[in-house]
């Protein structure tokens, strides 16, 4: 349980992070695929 907390946690943070910085996912993302 604590493993997919700590997930979940991590998962709601990078979440946070794409919303606050949008622009640097996007180019993640062309670069990818």
């Amino acid at each position: 349980y604590d493993d997919l907390r700590r997930t979940a946690d991590n998962l709601d943070d990078l979440i946070t992070d794409v919303r606050a910085n949008p622009g640097r996912y996007v180019n993640l993302k062309l670069e990818l695929f």
